[in-house]
Order: structure tokens, then C-alpha cells, then sequence
């Protein structure tokens, strides 16, 4: 069996963590800024977020962190005028902005980001 990476040692030994932030030296982190610190030493200055499968999490994965399951559900299902008050609450989450606050230009600009950001 081969020696475990530093992103499964982590998870290894931090059993509630869903992610950590990885630099391109394998160094793992569990908190961004310090993760981005690192980097900046480094020639190579990129930095991953693994989810405890080592999968790499999409910055979209990343965006939908601030939503509740209610909104992600009534995102993913539910975009519909009845649904109202929270898909606002949804917009102002995801910081997405609308020439108003009409529901079906909410909803319009839900259903573009969900092609433009969750649907690749």
C-alpha cells in the first residue's frame, strides 16, 4: 500500500473535515488564508480544495456552502414565484445581481447561473 497523501492524512486524523485547501508542495490546510499563504512562497501558486473523496471542489461547490439546504433545494427544484422570499434570499447568498426584484428576473437569473455555474 502506498504512503498516504498529506490532504488523506488530514482527513485521516480530522474525521468531521469536509474539505482542505492542498498547494501545489502537498501541504495541507484547513483554513484558506493560510493555505494562500503558503502558496505565495511557492514558484507554483496554486491552491486546491479536496472534499473527503479527494475530489477537486468546484468554485461553484464552494459558492453553494453559504446557501441552507431549504434554498439549495428550492434552487436545484424549486425556482417558482410560491417560492419567492427565499429564492431573494438565494440571490443576495450567491451575490448575484438583478436590474430588479421582480420574481421572474430572480428566477431568470437563478436559472442562468445554474447553466453558467452548475451545470458543466
Amino acid at each position: 500500500m502506498g504512503t498516504l497523501t498529506r490532504a488523506q492524512e488530514y482527513f485521516k486524523n480530522t474525521p468531521d473535515a469536509t474539505k482542505v485547501y492542498e498547494t501545489s508542495d502537498g501541504f495541507a490546510f484547513d483554513w484558506l488564508p493560510n493555505a494562500i499563504a503558503h502558496a505565495n512562497t511557492l514558484e507554483d501558486k496554486q491552491v486546491l480544495t479536496l472534499n473527503r473523496d479527494g475530489n477537486l471542489v468546484t468554485d461553484a461547490d464552494n459558492e453553494l456552502d453559504v446557501l441552507t439546504d431549504l434554498q439549495k433545494e428550492v434552487l436545484t427544484n424549486g425556482l417558482e414565484k410560491k417560492n419567492y422570499i427565499i429564492i431573494k434570499e438565494i440571490i443576495k447568498a450567491l451575490e448575484i445581481e438583478t436590474p430588479d426584484q421582480k420574481a421572474e428576473t430572480l428566477i431568470e437569473a437563478l436559472e442562468s447561473y445554474k447553466v453558467n455555474k452548475l451545470i458543466k
